[in-house]
């Protein structure tokens, strides 16, 4: 009989999506990879997903945008 080691899923984000550029191995097997292939190089890179990382940045840019869309309006309005 021949053992076979056990398979991993994968590293998975919050929302349960598999983590692209990050390989499928056990913990002890991922441990010996050097950094490099531990993690991608982006913001979050172990832990959330391209899509995720851009939605994040994309919410904060609007964010920014409504502050400053308000303090304009509040500019403009002649005080009474």
């Amino acid at each position: 009989m021949q053992y076979t080691a056990k398979k991993s899923k994968g590293p998975q984000s919050e929302s349960g999506a598999r983590i692209a550029g990050i390989p499928g191995l056990r913990p002890a097997a991922l441990r010996r990879l050097n950094k490099r292939a531990r993690t991608v190089t982006r913001p979050y890179g172990g832990s959330k997903t391209h899509t995720e990382v851009r939605n994040r940045i994309v919410r904060a840019f609007l964010v920014e945008e409504v502050k400053q869309l308000k303090q304009a309006a509040s500019q403009k309005e002649p005080k009474q």
